[in-house]
């Protein structure tokens, strides 16, 4: 610390000069006192002689010379000693500066506040306090009762010991006083010391920082650059000292954006914001900036401090983020927020040129189906290549987006009308329907497309996207693959659905569905070995309903997963009763929806309430009647019915014949009964080709090992014929419509013995038709 130490021996010296000018007056004064007595004495003894040198006129003169010279070398001293004054004064004056007065027998005789403040002691409890109290032995010799300093006059770092007993490091120098009185002049060396650890602090923090620091005078000169401000720029300390921070000029920015900078500088002191500069190598780059005004006591502006950092990666992560808030992270396609903001910038568009905008609203065909049985990571590829093609099938300026699930529209601007969609619509059809092929399996799906017009069909987003949605489930409703175009009789059946869907989630609640059971009919026996419960819903204002009118909706809204639940512990408990009641009856057959079948749970539920309704195997046989749709659904449904077989569960296709059965697929599920479907049935008296395929069917199920129950029986006829050709059970309304359950333990009740008496003619006239 040299200029500590310096400081220190300067004060010292200014100490040192008033004690000595202070000894020099106190002998000038002693010395005038001597000349003033001596010296009337002296011109006294003179007049004695004979020949005295000068009479008494000279005398005056003598006196006066001699006091004229006295008094100027009293001036010239007291101008000395008062400028030393000053200088030791101004020197006691500081605030870092203690002093104390010590007697030669090492007793405090004064101190100043600092001392007192420092030490923690008041003034009054250091006065005649032990030096030795204060500082350390070894700054004193001892030499009997009076402790000489070592070092009088030099510069010292010691410890000044406090009242709570810290130590503070101080610097002291000791000066002799006269009249065996010392003076100790001490400094607090720990402020210093922090003041410099300030400033390592800030040195480090200059070199260390991340961000880049440059800092400027007042005219704007580069006087400092950081590290950081190399690593970012590119540009060395040494090329920069002394440049004006023009040379990062990007040209990006306008005058009038400098101009607001330098008037918040000058009116704030400090500005903040995005710039974007230049590197030494050229690129350009955003950064954040902030710069701060420097100014000293008087106000005056010293120096400018600018701290920026590259904001280069922060602004590709938010241009990342905006993509991803406004794209599907699958497809890459605009979503429903970019869709909503791009329809309605077209919409805009069309109301000022007076033009129509179509809107395709596009949902694939049996999505879920393929998603569920082939995997998630199929259906995520199926969703990217569908994507693919369905951007190459439209213009450029065409907007495309995904909705979300397997909904995706289009947008297309400046059409005339139905002439112009209807081709598009077909050519997105054929294209998204071709064959794909993923994770090394063939896979086909097709479109369902449903279009709208603005401003004819909707005026804003809302009322457009729902009449396209609308028109998209008519397209669905006439067999899919197809488009439809919005009409007012499509919104009806919209808002027909609407209304299914809230009166189903109130049925489930209220206690408004039902079930009906329907026998069937051993054809050898003539006894009832089955029951199928049928679902019916007791609407409130529509009365009973039909389940043709809403399980489609229950199947698109997820609600047949509850209300299946429902139907599996309901038909558990009624078997439960009938079993109780002494009723031999062997299966009660309950339909599932092939959405159960493809969703975890369905074991799980009928497990429970076989449990629940104390079903041991063999007392009942559950039944579930499935659809051909699921056979396409390998292996997940083989998976699902192994478990359901495990169980005791008999397994059915319902309405076999009408879909697109795959033999090999029949043969490896776990079937046991084939439901011919009543479309078959019900020809079989008059069509020969019917006959003819019902009979096939028939011997290919009992080739196959399995059972066979042909439904919708209706007429005698229809009877005689099944009964020929060997099929086990039949169902329909020649042998009892859907009965509540009242009337189906009454049937049961008069079906104890075999069919009832009423029933005999029919039967005689059946048995001379067999023979």
């Amino acid at each position: 610390m040299p200029s500590v130490k310096t400081d220190a021996r300067h004060q010292s010296t200014e100490i040192g000069d008033a004690t000595e000018l202070q000894d020099q007056g106190r002998w000038l004064l002693s010395l005038l006192w001597v000349v003033a007595l001596l010296l009337p004495l002296l011109v006294l003894g003179l007049q004695w002689l004979p020949h005295p040198p000068f009479g008494p006129p000279d005398w005056a003169l003598f006196f006066a010379a001699l006091l004229a010279l006295m008094g100027v070398g009293l001036g010239a001293f007291a101008e000395r000693l008062r400028r030393s004054e000053q200088r030791l004064r101004r020197v006691l004056a500081q605030p870092w500066l203690g002093e104390m007065i010590f007697s030669a027998h090492g007793l405090l005789l004064e101190v100043s506040p600092l001392v007192a403040r420092l030490s923690g002691y008041t003034e009054p409890e250091l006065s005649g306090l032990a030096l030795s109290e204060l500082l350390p032995a070894a700054e004193f010799e001892d030499f009997g009762d009076k402790p000489m300093p070592v070092a009088a006059g030099e510069v010292r770092q010691t410890e000044l010991r406090c009242r709570d007993g810290r130590m503070l490091t101080v610097e002291l120098v000791i000066n002799r006083l006269p009249g065996e009185r010392w003076q100790l002049l001490l400094r607090d060396l720990s402020e210093g010391q922090r003041s410099q650890q300030h400033m390592r602090q800030s040195d480090i923090v200059f070199d260390s920082a991340r961000e880049a620091i440059m800092v400027t005078d007042a005219q704007a000169r580069v006087t400092a650059v950081n590290p950081a401000f190399t690593a970012i720029t590119g540009y060395s300390a040494a090329e920069v000292m002394g440049l004006n921070p023009h040379f990062q000029s990007s040209g990006r920015h306008e005058t009038v954006f400098f101009a607001r900078m330098w008037q918040s500088l000058a009116e704030r002191g400090h500005w903040q914001g995005e710039i974007w500069n230049r590197r030494k190598n050229g690129e350009l780059y955003p950064s954040w900036q902030t710069i701060s005004v420097v100014k000293n006591a008087a106000g005056q502006v010293n120096n400018y401090v600018s701290l920026f950092s590259d904001i280069h990666s922060l602004k590709n992560a938010e241009e990342r983020m905006h993509h991803l808030a406004h794209h599907d992270a699958l497809t890459g396609l605009p979503n429903r927020l970019l869709f909503a903001n791009d329809l309605e910038r077209s919409i805009e568009r069309a109301k000022r040129s007076g033009k129509s905008i179509a809107l395709l609203f596009l949902d694939l065909d049996h999505f879920k189906l393929i998603n569920d049985t082939m995997g998630h990571a199929v259906g995520d590829k199926l969703l990217h290549e569908i994507a693919h093609r369905l951007r190459n099938s439209v213009r450029a300026q065409d907007g495309v987006a995904r909705l979300g699930g397997d909904e995706f529209t289009v947008s297309l601007e400046d059409v005339g009308g139905v002439d112009d969609v209807a081709p598009m619509a077909r050519k997105i059809i054929s294209t998204l329907s071709e064959p794909m092929q993923l994770e090394g399996n063939q896979v086909t799906i097709s479109p369902s497309i449903g279009i709208a017009f603005y401003p004819a069909d909707g005026a804003n987003i809302e009322d457009l996207t729902r009449a396209a949605d609308a028109a998209m489930y008519r397209a669905k409703q006439q067999g899919r693959k197809t488009h439809a175009f919005y009409s007012s009789e499509i919104m009806a059946s919209a808002v027909e659905r609407v209304l299914i869907e809230r009166g189903l989630r109130e049925a489930l609640i209220g206690q408004q569905l039902e079930l009906y059971y329907q026998p069937q009919v051993d054809m050898v026996s003539g006894h009832i070995v089955g029951m199928e419960a049928l679902l019916r819903w007791h609407h409130p204002e529509r009365g009973l309903v039909q389940p043709d009118a809403f399980i489609g909706v229950a199947e698109e809204t997820g609600l047949i997963s509850e209300i299946g639940r429902w139907v599996i512990q309901q038909g558990c408990r009624q078997a439960r009763l009938w079993r109780e009641q002494g009723f031999t009856l062997g299966y009660l057959w309950i339909n599932v929806s092939p959405r159960q079948i493809l969703h975890n749970g369905l074991e799980d539920a009928i497990a429970q309430s076989l449990k629940d309704n104390q079903l041991p195997s063999g007392a009942i046989q559950l039944g579930v009647e499935i659809t051909e749709s699921l056979l396409q659904s390998m292996p997940h449904s083989t998976e699902v019915l192994s478990k359901l077989r495990a169980l005791g569960v008999r397994i059915a296709i319902d309405d076999f014949g009408t879909g697109f059965s795959s033999l090999s697929l029949l043969k490896q599920l776990p079937i046991d009964v084939i439901k011919i479907d009543k479309m078959f049935v019900r020809h079989l008296a008059f069509d020969s080709d019917s006959q003819a395929i019902t009979a096939a069917m028939i011997s290919m199920t009992h080739t196959l090992g399995m059972g066979v129950v042909a439904e919708g029986v209706e007429t005698i006829e229809q009877l005689g014929f099944l009964r020929e050709q060997r099929c086990d059970v039949v169902q329909g309304f020649l042998l009892g419509a859907p009965l509540t359950v009242s009337q189906a333990t009454q049937v049961l009740i008069e079906h104890r013995e075999g069919w009832p008496n009423q029933q005999a003619k029919q039967t005689e006239q059946l048995k001379g038709a067999a023979a």
